[in-house]
């Protein structure tokens, strides 16, 4: 019935053989939703069909997160109602386009998180995280995203997307320990970030 993709990846001098990856076409969400019930917004494709290469290692790593973070969380008791990621695309109303499942509103622009996800605890609490993996060691670039996100978090862009009267926190999970110790004294020491502190969550992956 043709409802999955393949996409084989060839030799790589620096990493070997990568795992070759397979993704759900459009007759797959098609056959997900009329035959096991499923609304349109639980099942994300790849935009546009769009299938990636040059973000192989950061694409299949926030989709290993997200993995252990569901297992995690579930095995606590607390329900992930949602789950976007930057590589799926969802319908824009009055338009026939799909967009970035995580593009959010900033006071210059827009930003694509890599992943947001909302969370109910066990008392019925709800927290809303945007979340970013970094693999890299630009740490001005990742500096910058985070003054992006703080612009966003003044107009309460991440909430107004998902009509929620709660406001968000931002994870980062670094590859690197060193990228995350530097970038977290650069933010602290910046008055730039002073009082939102509180709202981003550093980790090693």
């Amino acid at each position: 019935m043709n409802l999955v993709g393949q996409k084989k990846f060839g030799y790589s001098p620096t990493y070997g053989k990568v795992e070759d990856i397979y993704y759900l076409k459009q007759k797959g969400k098609r056959y997900l939703i009329r035959e096991h019930d499923l609304l349109e917004e639980e099942v994300n494709l790849p935009i546009g069909g769009r299938i990636f290469s040059s973000d192989y290692f950061h694409r299949i790593e926030t989709i290993r997160i997200r993995i252990d973070i569901e297992q995690d969380l579930e095995s606590r008791g607390y329900q992930v109602l949602f789950y976007d990621q930057y590589f799926a695309g969802k319908k824009v109303e009055l338009k026939r386009s799909r967009e970035a499942a995580t593009k959010i509103a900033t006071e210059r622009g827009y930003l694509k998180a890599d992943s947001i996800f909302l969370v109910k605890a066990p008392n019925g609490k709800q927290f809303l995280f945007c979340l970013e993996y970094h693999n890299g060691h630009e740490v001005k670039r990742i500096e910058e995203q985070m003054r992006a996100y703080v612009e966003a978090m003044k107009i309460g862009s991440p909430s107004i997307k998902y009509d929620l009267e709660i406001g968000n926190r931002v994870i980062n999970i670094f590859k690197k320990e060193q990228v995350m110790r530097t970038l977290k004294e650069r933010m602290e020491h910046d008055v730039y970030f002073q009082n939102m502190m509180d709202r981003f969550v550093f980790c090693e992956v």
